[in-house]
């Protein structure tokens, strides 16, 4: 068995509902030792904050860090990343809820192949053809679903080599995720779903987003204009930047 050390890195920006299930899911369900916990809070105001403190004191959460502002999920991972101490590196959101066995079969995956994304099947997000992604059996091998696009931040897995080599996660909204598999997929990287390791996405909005994609551009410029017509703004003035030239460059 594999003694190294997995961190998980929980994001967390309120929902202190999700947050209790997905840390009691990882309580109750995870076989695979050791692990740390490493909770980043992206300034929560709904009591999450004294309810993470409160792990943090009884030794539960190994490490809280409270960012004084939302800064997105790119980078709250990027920070946890920073303080974690372990070889496997599991970044998870906060309304993931896993099943048992799930961290085992991640760490099996990603020994069988190192140079990887992997994440768990995950109920809640669509495919584009509309099945789950769990249920694909002409595309698992070994128990990997492989050759996919894109796997959701809600879980993603990798080895503390593969982050040295990807370097860190861009901090846009919503794509901070894809935009990792994108580069990682440059790079040669399989990028793949656990068959049995399973868990929920309970509060998942962008399911409509989540689907295979051949040009990540065009994936990009898709999330950003349904962001626009839901009058929502953009995280940072590089999403801005990318959807003005891009949108040009369409024209042209």
């Amino acid at each position: 068995m594999d003694s190294r050390l997995a961190s998980i890195i929980i994001i967390t920006r309120n929902r202190l509902g999700y947050t209790r299930l997905c840390l009691q899911s990882i309580l109750k369900k995870t076989i695979y030792r050791p692990y740390e916990i490493i909770v980043v809070d992206n300034n929560s105001t709904d009591g999450t904050v004294e309810y993470l403190t409160d792990l943090k004191n009884r030794g539960i959460i190994e490490k809280l860090i409270l960012l004084d502002k939302n800064y997105g999920a790119g980078y709250a991972t990027n920070e946890g990343i920073k303080h974690a101490k372990g070889f496997y590196l599991i970044r998870s959101d906060n309304d993931m809820v896993y099943n048992r066995g799930w961290l085992t079969a991640l760490i099996d995956g990603l020994k069988r192949i190192p140079k990887s994304l992997l994440q768990v099947a995950v109920f809640g997000e669509l495919m584009e053809d509309g099945q789950r992604a769990g249920f694909l059996p002409e595309n698992i091998i070994n128990g990997v679903i492989l050759n996919l696009v894109n796997i959701g931040g809600c879980n993603m897995a990798f080895t503390r080599e593969t982050y040295e080599d990807l370097g860190p996660f861009d901090n846009v909204m919503f794509t901070e995720d894809g935009l990792y598999c994108f580069k990682a997929k440059q790079k040669g990287y399989i990028i793949g779903q656990i068959d049995n390791a399973t868990g929920t996405h309970i509060d998942h909005p962008t399911c409509s987003l989540s689907k295979r994609y051949t040009e990540y551009a065009e994936y990009r410029l898709e999330v950003l204009e349904n962001l626009k017509r839901a009058g929502l703004e953009f995280l940072c003035e590089e999403d801005q930047k990318f959807y003005e030239e891009y949108k040009r460059k369409k024209k042209n």
